[in-house]
């Protein structure tokens, strides 16, 4: 959220997808009062997903997982973060950077643990990893 508000005010058109966004923003103010600020802003904010058609963004930001995911717990439970992080998966970093828009990852990749790094098989592999304080040790696991 902040990060959008901040492309904003740099000339950019962010979009937000956030899924739960409802329940999320009903216990925490501060997330409230960042919905209110973009939609003051005029910054789409949506918590449905539906995955970018050809042209339509430069570039994608995964903030959906911070550093205390646990892992995928399967069953439709972590829906519909589970849709996006598949979207944005590659199968061991098969896909070139130029057969699909670049992912700018928060922190850490969605979906990898924090210190084991990406998951086996289809996970997230971004082109660029941007780390808040510290880089976490899944970093090491990062050739972007």
């Amino acid at each position: 959220l902040v990060a959008a508000r901040h492309l904003h005010h740099f000339g950019y058109k962010p979009k937000v997808v956030y899924p739960n966004m409802e329940r999320v923003v009903a216990k925490n103010d501060l997330y409230r009062r960042l919905t209110v600020q973009l939609g003051q802003l005029g910054v789409p904010v949506t918590d449905t997903w539906q995955a970018p058609a050809d042209h339509e963004a430069d570039v994608i930001i995964d903030a959906v997982f911070g550093f205390s995911f646990k892992g995928w717990r399967g069953g439709g439970k972590d829906a519909p973060f589970d849709e996006i992080i598949d979207f944005l998966s590659t199968e061991a970093q098969t896909q070139t950077a130029a057969a699909r828009v670049p992912v700018v990852s928060v922190d850490i990749p969605s979906g990898w643990d924090v210190e084991k790094g990406p998951p086996d098989g289809k996970a997230l592999y971004p082109e660029m990893l941007i780390s808040l304080t510290a880089p976490k040790l899944c970093a090491l696991s990062f050739s972007g």
